[in-house]
């Protein structure tokens, strides 16, 4: 994971993500960060309403979605960086 990340933010895939949430909560298991698992399945609710209703593709968005609602049920309130060892872990 961190020759990734060192290779992500040494390029044009360098976010917000790669550079903060992954190096300081992720790998440092602190998950931290500030922002809830059910708020990001909140938006992304609202990013799939918004997507039909211009008729966009949502396959991906559904997937994504049903994974951030499953961790909100399984884990209400936890640090939406936990993300990672829920998904590892399923």
């Amino acid at each position: 994971m961190e020759t990734m990340l060192h290779v992500l933010n040494g390029s044009s895939g360098q976010s917000a993500a790669s550079s903060d949430k992954f190096p300081n909560h992720v790998l440092t298991e602190r998950d931290a960060s500030g922002f809830f698992n059910l708020l990001m399945a909140k938006d992304l609710k609202l990013y799939l309403y918004a997507v039909e209703k211009q008729g966009g593709p949502m396959s991906i968005g559904r997937v994504t979605a049903s994974v951030w609602e499953r961790f909100g049920v399984a884990k209400p309130g936890a640090d939406f960086t936990h993300i990672f060892p829920f998904v590892e872990a399923s």
